[in-house]
């Protein structure tokens, strides 16, 4: 490399799978680390009280599911969706950065750049 240019290194790209099925390329879901039966339950109660309307109980079950696992995505959005309908989007902006985090997913963090503007 020559001396004050730097390397530019590509974006990661995607894990695809091939669907036998079909015979179609998709896109492999990351969906987080593999979660307890304890957490699953737990996430299904937040989900069910967001669904139900509501909200105090839903985060309050979500925070307690990211206490006990960090990395579950799905409590991170359904925050964010939370504090959303709350009309706390700045905090809902937070929240979506970190599922885009946990993520790894590109086309997410543009659209949240293009919100944060």
């Amino acid at each position: 490399m020559v001396e004050g240019r730097r390397k530019l290194y590509a974006p990661q790209r995607r894990s695809t799978v091939a669907n036998p099925t079909t015979n179609v390329t998709q896109r492999k879901r990351n969906t987080g680390p593999a979660l307890s039966q304890q957490v699953k339950g737990m996430i299904g109660e937040g989900n069910q009280a967001y669904v139900d309307g509501e909200r105090s109980d839903a985060i309050r079950i979500m925070q307690e599911v990211i206490r006990i696992e960090p990395k579950a995505i799905s409590a991170w959005a359904v925050l964010a969706n939370c504090q959303d309908e709350m009309g706390l989007p700045d905090k809902a902006l937070q929240l979506r950065i970190m599922v885009a985090h946990l993520k790894h997913d590109p086309e997410q963090w543009y659209e949240l750049a293009q919100q944060s503007r």
